[in-house]
């Protein structure tokens, strides 16, 4: 867990700096042309007829004032204004040496000493120009002019796909054509996430269509670098930094970039993934752009993007946050289009990006197998019909000879019997007569034989066609679990809000797939009987039994059909499968308003009236918080403090004070408190240089510097650290910890279930609190609770001996132990592991274990402090996002690791045994969101 070392920057010369190139003075720049003309006398020119009708965008003129461009930026002749956006403004130009209109991009004069601004404009332009594809507008150069960056780019005519849709006579209308249009979309985008680059405002007013079919993805401003390759795969990402050579480099990939819009939700939200529409740029990788595609496909498909505001919800922005996507699965359902698209277009939209495509490749090869597939029908079809035609002439063929030869062996017996009545002469005619019968007869026989047989062929084709069309049904129940197993990633939390959704999963989606369990259970038997069963040498029950057979598709359909039998047993399993949890979280989602604001109405009355009027919270106005029970003020850090309803047991979850201390008895039945903590404006970080400046340590290390101030609004924060009966019953029965309750490891500790839930990683823990509306804190928020007011380097004063009585760390009780750590001596805390949470004195804002027992993940990654926080929870966007910080220490370090401003960090996937997290809440506005 040693921090890693930094690493060189070849990107750091102020020389190669843009903002340092513009601050000073550039001199004016002849073009090739004019040099020539001044030099030789001569001035070539050659000017080419357009080649289409298209026309470019209407131009604004020039206008003076104080953001004004000049009238010539080197050899570019400024013609007019096309579009202005928040940081730059384009332009149409001429290069007067190539004779040829370009698009020149200005950054706003008043961003011109803003570095950060300043330095993802060229970012753009380093994106613009390394790209190279048909279907991505070429940027030509980069320049400065009247200390103004700028660069050029292709100037783009044609109308955007957005124009082409609006103008549709119906959703349904030239579908193929934009369905072609849209796979040359998902090439182009292919391209770019190989070469490390995600657009992030995919959206049909952002693709151009040019008179000759030219297909063009523009507006690259908010793309971004990806530094590990994406799909947040650390072990996928470092084999690929390693091996790939054409991955997009920009000033950003030394690590002095922006690498992404810093917390915020910008782009377009009828188009957003919910992690872009939330602010969770450091979750954005290709399948944010593949939602983006998915929501381009809805709309070709529909005429609608997925989120359109309707009576019942009229924020955009809200909707994509939520994956709200009710209103575009009816159309979708509605829209007539071919099942196969429609999967993908629900596929692509998956409010989880890991049940979505994984790159644009994956969703272009798939458009283009079925645009193959549409022309392969239309032959199959025209092959059919023909075949049709001739079994229809043969069938008529067969008919006319039977009913000639029956009429014909009539004919012939009758006139055979009168012969014999007439003369005895005639026999031998007679005879020959019969005979012909006969042979007439066994021709008839023979014909009759052939219709019977042609009946069988039918039949057996039909039965086989039945026997396919059971087998496709079976198979599309793999579809049916993948649907159903991402639209639950979306019910959550079980609050009333999500009744609705609850109800209509159950019944339209996880039931059917119950119901269909034993039906599938039964063709899987059916097929083993006719299959080679073989034990494996490891074992012989029957756990390890495999079936062979010899024809691939039978083998194809045994595995798959064993492998969604597996699968639905485990989602159908009583007590552990999703179906079972959504249906407890259904019945907690129609009571909790009752359970913790209706019954408690009284006790939120008072709070909230008592919340506003308190001087701690500065007129702070909240609602009843829903799953919330107020316990009234801490007396002696007058701060609010709420129980948890749903991490405790049934009718315990609220915790008792001991009156002799007036601490919170915690249990194994007892849930979360929650304390309200007011935000405001605080001082964040240590330094060790100054003994009179603000929040002086010795010990401060480089990454907690400088201390700065951030502003935090206000939220809850968990008083203690989760335990192990609290995360058993969040999970549902998950008990991950090393030192588990009830154990007692190396016989110098107990293990209960009050102590911290620990080997959790921190996926582990977003993922299970994301399911209860809970979140992990933010590095600032964490800080603010740990120093409650405090400047020294632990809450308790400036020496590691204050800690005694107030935290578990690595002591004389660890070296009594036996343990190989490194101990801090003047301390005795009674521990050698770590203890019930709740054990030590709590700090000034009442908040247990801060320093010491555990060390506590934080949500940000490895972020540098010059990086701004985000306005409200003080995220920052990392430097190096393979990593996240945990905070406070553990019994296996000394107090210099549980200082206020010590900052560690972990691979997400890091489980140890002294890894635990504390929850936060956000407080939750009016409408209960």
């Amino acid at each position: 867990m040693d921090d890693p070392k930094p690493q060189p920057n070849p990107d750091a010369d102020p020389k190669a700096n843009p903002s340092t190139q513009a601050a000073g003075r550039t001199r004016p720049t002849l073009s090739v042309i004019d040099t020539l003309a001044q030099v030789a006398g001569v001035r070539p020119r050659v000017h080419l007829r357009e080649a289409g009708t298209l026309t470019g965008p209407m131009l604004k003129p020039l206008q003076p004032g104080a953001d004004a461009v000049p009238e010539r930026a080197g050899k570019y002749r400024v013609q007019g204004q096309v579009a202005a956006g928040g940081v730059g403004v384009v332009y149409k130009g001429h290069d007067v040496d190539l004779g040829r209109e370009v698009a020149l991009k200005f950054l706003h004069e008043r961003y011109q000493q803003n570095p950060a601004l300043l330095q993802r404009f060229v970012e753009e332009a380093q994106i613009g120009g390394q790209l190279q594809h048909p279907g991505i507008v070429p940027v030509y150069d980069l320049g400065i002019s009247g200390e103004r960056p700028y660069f050029t780019m292709k100037f783009v005519k044609g109308r955007t796909l957005a124009a082409l849709l609006a103008d549709r006579s119906h959703s349904s209308a030239d579908r193929g054509h934009f369905l072609a249009i849209f796979q040359r979309i998902c090439e182009t985008m292919a391209y770019a996430h190989a070469r490390g680059v995600v657009h992030r405002d995919l959206k049909p007013a952002n693709v151009m269509l040019g008179a000759f079919g030219e297909v063009q993805i523009v507006d690259w401003g908010m793309g971004k670098v990806l530094s590990h390759g994406g799909k947040a795969d650390e072990e996928r990402a470092q084999h690929r930094r390693h091996t790939e050579t054409s991955i997009i480099e920009t000033v950003r990939s030394g690590g002095q970039g922006t690498q992404s819009i810093v917390g915020s939700a910008m782009g377009t939200p009828a188009y957003m993934p919910p992690e872009q529409a939330s602010g969770d740029v450091e979750r954005m990788d290709e399948r944010s752009d593949v939602f983006s595609l998915g929501a381009i496909l809805c709309e070709i498909l529909t005429g609608e993007p997925p989120y359109v505001a309707n009576e019942t919800e009229r924020d955009v922005l809200t909707m994509a946050t939520r994956c709200l996507q009710a209103g575009a699965r009816e159309r979708l359902a509605a829209c007539g289009a071919d099942e196969e698209l429609v999967r993908l277009t629900l596929e692509c939209l998956s409010p989880a990006p890991t049940a979505r495509p994984t790159s644009a490749k994956d969703v272009a090869e798939r458009v283009g197998r079925f645009l193959s597939a549409g022309e392969e029908k239309v032959r199959d079809a025209q092959i059919t019909a023909r075949a049709a035609q001739r079994t229809q002439k043969l069938v008529v063929a067969v008919g006319t000879v039977v009913a000639i030869a029956l009429v014909a062996s009539l004919w012939f017996w009758r006139r055979a019997d009168a012969e014999r009545q007439r003369a005895e002469t005639a026999a031998a005619e007679a005879e020959i007569a019969r005979a012909q019968a006969r042979s007439d007869a066994a021709e008839a026989r023979r014909a009759q034989q052939q219709e019977m047989a042609a009946r069988a062929d039918a039949d057996a084709k039909a039965v086989a066609l039945r026997k396919a069309l059971d087998e496709f049904d079976l198979l599309a129940d793999v579809v049916r679990l993948r649907e159903a197993t991402a639209a639950e990633a979306t019910l959550y939390p079980a609050w009333p809000e999500n009744v609705d959704a609850l109800e209509v999963w159950l019944t339209d989606q996880a039931r059917p797939l119950a119901a269909a369990l034993p039906r599938i259970e039964a063709a899987l038997v059916q097929m083993q009987r006719r299959g080679q069963p073989v034990r494996t040498a490891a074992d012989d029950d029957d756990a390890a039994l495999q079936f062979m057979f010899a024809a691939k598709a039978d083998q194809f359909l045994h595995d798959t059909l064993a492998r969604v039998v597996a699968d639905l047993r485990a989602f159908t399993a009583t007590k552990t499968g999703p179906l079972a949890a959504a249906e407890e979280r259904l019945v907690w989602a129609r009571q909790v308003r009752e359970a913790s604001v209706t019954r408690y109405a009284r006790e939120w009355r008072e709070a909230t009236a008592a919340i506003a009027a308190s001087d701690v919270y500065g007129g702070l106005q909240i609602e009843p918080q829903i799953g919330l029970v107020p316990l009234r003020a801490d007396p002696k850090s007058r701060l609010w403090e709420f129980a948890h309803l749903r991490s405790g047991a049934p009718g315990k979850a609220i915790p008792r004070r001991d009156p002799r201390t007036g601490w919170f008895e915690i249990t194994e039945d007892t849930g979360m408190v929650f304390v309200l903590v007011p935000g405001g404006a605080f001082t964040m970080g240590a330094q060790p240089d100054d003994a009179d400046g603000e929040h002086y340590d010795a010990g401060a290390e480089p990454k907690e510097a400088p201390p700065h101030r951030v502003e935090l609004a206000p939220f809850l924060l968990s008083k203690y650290e989760l335990t192990q009966a609290q995360w058993r019953r969040l999970s549902r029965g998950d008990e991950p910890s090393g030192y588990k309750a009830g154990s007692e490891p190396g016989k110098v500790a107990v293990i209960t279930w009050s102590n911290p839930v620990e080997n959790i990683g921190w996926n582990d823990a977003v993922d299970l609190l994301h399911r209860h509306g809970l979140a992990v804190p933010t590095e600032a928020q964490w800080e603010l609770a740990c120093r409650g007011g405090t400047a020294t380097p632990w809450s308790t004063g400036a020496a590691p001996t204050t800690l005694q009585g107030a935290a578990n760390i690595a002591d004389a009780a660890a070296q009594r132990g036996g343990v190989p750590w490194q101990i801090e001596p003047g301390i005795d805390d009674g521990h050698v592991l770590h203890a019930p949470v709740g054990n030590f004195a709590p700090n000034p804002f009442g908040f247990f274990d801060m320093h010491g027992n555990v060390w506590e993940w934080c949500r940000d990654g490895n972020a540098r402090y010059d990086v701004p926080p985000r306005a409200g929870d003080g995220w920052r966007e990392a430097t190096d996002d393979s990593v996240r910080i945990n905070r406070g220490g553990s019994f296996a370090f000394p107090a210099t690791r549980a200082r206020s401003a010590y900052r560690f960090f972990d691979s997400p996937q890091t489980r140890d045994f002294n890894l635990c997290v504390r929850p936060m809440r956000p407080l939750l506005a009016p409408n209960g969101r």
